[in-house]
């Protein structure tokens, strides 16, 4: 325990709490005779004691929340609910005021068995409520619920990756290494800060899956040669180390932190108003939400470790490069194709959309997380400003998820958060559409949402038309024009309802 003593004196500033000197909660017996009668009440009856203790609620019996607690897990008794026969998959950051009565259904007769699979946007509305439990009396029984959803739900990288957090939170929160066992995500950081506070140490395989997080790019051979590769480690730690583990270092005096972020945004958030200055004589603020920050060590930006991790990935890579060009020579390999470089895209299997880097998805999530965390503009009695801000309010939180949608291979979910705010936002939200419609050989489509997203922006103070707009839709109706034998448009349709014609798209481009 001692390396956990050393390192839990970095955890300052926004990273450490205050612990609760009352219980949190006052959960009565789950046991009691509900008030309250319908499907809601029957479904919550067969939920088992240690998961309903471990869930909020707005009201009944059972109640432990506030009305105005921002609680996306938090259940009320009041919201409707109804049989569903399957449940429905659940778009992002999902919470159960925002359910449809089926889904609410779903919900509620999953807790009666959170072992049983399901989307995971369910499961994410139970764990948001377990990460606020964290800062309760309750919560080692959340912590090892935690670790129960991560073994029975391991198919979603990004629960994965925020159960994780919620881990090392817990962990840092009570200066309690245990619910850092429970850590198995593929997050480098997280790896380690796990490893160095119980085995203190990595095998050859914890190496080789999380190279790249020590800075290790060429994983050709790691991939490709996966056994031989893992020999030659193998080997070299025995000749380095004298054991089949790289032991991790003791004497860690500087080791860098980093910075993570709980899933359920209505956690200890701070607010920040941002000044925007003068925009067309109105003095412009926003006030956004900050969610929960969490400083950990990170291990991995270790210099010591990196340099010796790094040693034994070289090592074990150039071993394994002259194993095989030795195999080639005496026949037991065939020898290797010459191969044009070349950059194999990332598809999405479940919509056979192509993937963008886990870098731009982590930069899009971010960017959705912080829109959706903005508390809406408070009106200020001037009628115009009000309305714009009102405008602004209501198609950026759509126009951030179509573009999170677009970079995980989900274009037909983009594709309607971005047709819902058309007619507000017209020739920005038009030329997210075309790349999109160009790209799916859409031609017709491209030229006509350009033409409709230039009608609208064309009345529009708040996204007026961008420059060189006009000569983008003059470009996309020629390119239709000369490929039109190659078109697979389908049909859209604004969000008013108004199918838009490709004669609208040739007239404005003879008025250009």
């Amino acid at each position: 325990m001692g390396l956990f003593d050393r390192f839990k004196k970095l955890v300052v500033g926004n990273s450490s709490e205050t612990l609760p000197t009352q219980p949190a909660v006052n959960i009565k017996k789950h046991s009691q005779p509900m008030q309250q009668h319908g499907i809601t009440t029957q479904v919550i009856h067969n939920i088992p004691t240690e998961v309903a203790e471990l869930m909020w609620f707005f009201d009944g019996p059972m109640k432990n929340l506030d009305a105005e607690t921002e609680e996306p897990s938090g259940i009320s008794f009041r919201l409707p609910v109804k049989k569903a026969s399957a449940p429905t998959r659940m778009g992002y950051w999902p919470s159960y005021h925002k359910m449809s009565p089926t889904e609410r259904y779903s919900y509620l007769n999953w807790l009666t068995n959170v072992d049983q699979p399901i989307d995971i946007g369910y499961v994410f509305v139970f764990f948001y409520g377990l990460e606020r439990m964290i800062a309760t009396p309750k919560h080692d029984a959340a912590v090892k619920m935690i670790h129960r959803l991560k073994e029975h739900h391991n198919e979603s990288g990004s629960f994965s990756s925020y159960s994780d957090e919620a881990l090392a939170y817990a962990a840092l929160l009570y200066h309690d290494p245990t619910p850092l066992q429970y850590i198995r995500g593929t997050n480098t950081s997280m790896l380690i800060l796990s490893k160095a506070t119980f085995d203190h140490r990595l095998t050859a395989d914890e190496i080789m899956s999380s190279s790249r997080g020590f800075g290790w790019d060429n994983t050709r051979y790691i991939k490709n040669e996966h056994e031989l590769f893992e020999h030659n480690l193998l080997v070299c730690l025995q000749n380095l180390y004298k054991q089949d583990y790289y032991p991790i270092p003791n004497l860690l005096d500087q080791v860098p932190r980093t910075q993570l972020h709980l899933a359920n945004l209505s956690i200890a958030t701070d607010e920040r108003v941002i000044d925007l200055g003068i925009i067309d004589g109105y003095h412009w603020t926003t006030t956004m939400r900050i969610p929960k920050r969490i400083d950990i060590p990170d291990f991995s930006q270790s210099k010591i470790i990196s340099r010796d991790i790094q040693q034994l990935l070289k090592i074990a890579h150039e071993k394994t490069k002259e194993d095989l060009a030795k195999m080639r020579k005496n026949g037991e390999r065939p020898k290797a194709a010459a191969k044009k470089p070349s950059r194999k895209k990332r598809i999405n299997p479940d919509t056979g959309y192509p993937l963008s880097t886990e870098k731009a998805i982590a930069c899009a999530r971010e960017l959705y997380k912080s829109t959706i965390a903005v508390h809406p503009q408070q009106l200020t009695g001037n009628p115009d400003y009000d309305e714009e801000m009102r405008i602004v309010d209501h198609v950026l939180p759509h126009y951030r998820l179509g573009d999170l949608q677009y970079k995980l291979g989900e274009w037909k979910e983009a594709e309607t958060e971005w047709i819902s705010i058309l007619d507000l936002m017209g020739a920005l939200a038009a030329e997210k559409l075309a790349i999109m419609y160009h790209k799916q050989h859409r031609y017709k489509d491209e030229m006509e949402i350009l033409s409709a997203g230039m009608k609208v922006s064309q009345r529009s103070k708040v996204y007026p038309i961008p420059d060189k707009f006009a000569d983008r839709l003059i470009a996309a109706s020629e390119f239709y024009v000369k490929h039109s034998t190659e078109d697979e448009s389908e049909t859209f349709h604004s969000a008013s309802g108004h199918k838009n014609s490709p004669d609208d798209a040739a007239h404005m481009t003879k008025q250009n």
